[in-house]
């Protein structure tokens, strides 16, 4: 009987650990669910805030057959709007992405970077291009939150007068300079250090 009862007593410990061996293993595979979840939500909503912005300027704003949004700020005020983050009920849409940044300012410090005149005259092809579409979208991105929170150069006279239909006889270049107030390289040069001071800034 002494030794029945050690048996089972140690058969009991070890089913004792091995369920709680389990529970372990099920605690961590929960986190990696939620963890996956929440990666996948986010991406989910943050592609959802893209469409959004793209269909609210279509219908609301700046409907394409009576105005001429370039392609660049189209997708530009799209991603600031995919980045947002929400606060107290509203979508704060002037939180930089630091990721972004991050690749943006590697790329401006390599070999193939691009000029803005090359972003400003982009089109459908070249943001979806499957070696440099991520490159195109990541300099419109940058130059819309740099005119939007740095340069306050979106206002709404800017804008309208950017996008309207007579604008679109002039270069993209000559349209530019027009609603950043200024000519292109030296605003090309700001905006580069802006990037990368801001990278700095951020770690």
């Amino acid at each position: 009987p002494e030794e029945i009862a050690k048996s089972l007593a140690a058969t009991r410990r070890q089913l004792e650990k091995e369920i709680a061996d389990k529970r372990v293993e099920v605690q961590r595979a929960d986190r990696r669910n939620e963890e996956l979840f929440g990666r996948l939500a986010g991406r989910m909503f943050a592609q959802l805030y893209h469409e959004a912005f793209h269909a609210y300027l279509e219908n609301f704003v700046y409907p394409r057959s009576q105005f001429a949004v370039p392609l660049w700020l189209n997708e530009g005020l799209a991603q600031l709007f995919e980045t947002a983050e929400p606060q107290s009920g509203t979508l704060r849409i002037d939180a930089i992405d630091a990721d972004r940044l991050g690749r943006l300012a590697a790329d401006l410090n390599g070999d193939n970077a691009l000029r803005i005149r090359e972003v400003l005259a982009a089109g459908p092809e070249s943001f979806l291009d499957r070696q440099r579409g991520r490159q195109f979208y990541l300099y419109a991105y940058a130059l819309a939150y740099y005119l939007a929170f740095e340069t306050g150069s979106f206002s709404a006279a800017r804008l309208d007068d950017y996008v309207c239909p007579a604008s679109a006889s002039a270069t993209p270049t000559e349209r530019f300079v027009r609603l950043s107030g200024g000519d292109l390289e030296s605003f090309e040069t700001r905006w580069r250090q802006w990037v990368l001071q801001q990278r700095r800034q951020k770690g």
